[in-house]
């Protein structure tokens, strides 16, 4: 009887360690930008461990950088059904969205995001993006204000920032803006910046 004891725990041992393993693995193949087999890595340990929300959020993630942005939905939408309150989830899923060109669910997210950490500059960078789309000027200001005080280097947020400037045709704010964003190497900004400020 203690044999088939020790021989279960053996098991339960083995079986663990062995899923742990890949979940490190899988984490190592996506800093190695090996994302198909971080993919493999982190389905092998969920068929072990199905209630791990961190390897359905770093699947998501890995699904992302190969493109497969659907199955990145439904990996950051299981990370939800596991801990409604995860802020990481909700900004993927913003950001999906937002690449969908759904700006209306994109802002629906990324307001979650401030709503339980009000630090994630990134949520308020995509709460002023989503915003800027739907044409809601004032509230897409104010966002980019907010996130470029959690983060000065968000070089998008002055770039699109400086846009929402010449709009309020507000020329000496938005090359500033545009300027900055030159400065942290933002795709575009010198051809903005060309464009609007002689």
């Amino acid at each position: 009887m203690i044999n088939k004891i020790y021989f279960a725990l053996a098991i339960i041992f083995l079986l663990t360690g062995c899923g742990k393993e890949n979940e490190i693995n899988g984490d190592s193949l996506f800093q190695s930008k090996k994302y198909k087999e971080a993919v493999a890595a982190y389905t092998e340990y969920l068929s072990l461990h199905p209630g791990h929300a961190a390897s359905y959020y770093n699947r998501g993630r890995s699904y992302e950088e190969i493109k497969e942005y659907e199955k990145s939905l439904a990996d950051f939408n299981k990370v939800l059904e596991i801990d409604e309150k995860n802020y990481n989830a909700h900004l993927s899923i913003s950001k999906y969205y937002y690449r969908k060109g759904n700006y209306a669910k994109s802002l629906i997210h990324a307001k979650k995001v401030v709503q339980l950490n009000g630090s994630v500059a990134n949520g308020h960078l995509l709460i002023a993006r989503s915003n800027h789309h739907l044409g809601y000027v004032k509230e897409a200001m104010q966002s980019y204000d907010q996130a470029l005080n959690l983060n000065s280097n968000l070089g998008d947020a002055y770039l699109y920032r400086g846009a929402l400037h010449i709009i309020q045709k507000n020329q000496k704010r938005a090359c500033s803006d545009f300027r900055k964003a030159v400065n942290l190497d933002v795709p575009d900004a010198k051809e903005v910046l060309s464009k609007y400020c002689k």
